[in-house]
């Protein structure tokens, strides 16, 4: 598993990047996006082990009956 540390320190660095390239307006502007992608991704993942969860119910009760 990498370093948090270093992870931070690399989105630290991707942000302030694509505010020096004009793609953000501000630094804060860029960590909002960010906090709202990874929201995005967390549901994602969330959305999927319950989808997981709910084919592995489902056989289970198929194998069952």
């Amino acid at each position: 598993m990498s370093d948090p540390v270093e992870s931070l320190e690399s989105v630290d660095s991707l942000l302030k990047a694509k505010v020096a390239e004009g793609i953000f307006r501000s630094y804060e502007d860029a960590v909002t996006e960010f906090k709202l992608w990874l929201h995005k991704k967390e549901v994602e993942q969330h959305e999927r082990e319950d989808s997981v969860v709910g084919t592995i119910d489902d056989t289970m009760r198929s194998e069952d009956a």
